[in-house]
């Protein structure tokens, strides 16, 4: 559970309990808005697809690296550019 869920969660339990409702009502309502917003903000910008896609990348590149520590320059720069290739086409499915 994500602390804005923990609080989330507080709120709605101390509501239910019937303690300082408006409070709880208020923020309830404030977390509830804001996921809803972030949420519509990353659907509309696809934000977290993007940010796959590139961890992506960087992972294939580091493995690539990695499992070929005596790649020459030439050999890394085509590895690189065949990746980023595939990245940018990968985005245009997007």
């Amino acid at each position: 559970m994500q602390d804005i869920e923990l609080v989330s969660q507080i709120a709605t339990l101390k509501w239910l309990a019937g303690g300082d409702t408006e409070g709880s009502r208020q923020l309830i309502t404030a977390i509830t808005a804001g996921r809803v917003g972030l949420e519509l903000f990353e659907r509309i910008t696809r934000s977290n697809e993007l940010d796959q896609l590139q961890a992506q990348v960087a992972l294939k590149i580091a493995d690539y690296v990695n499992k070929h520590p005596r790649a020459s320059e030439d050999e890394l720069v085509r590895v690189v550019r065949a990746e980023l290739a595939a990245f940018r086409q990968a985005v245009q499915l997007l």
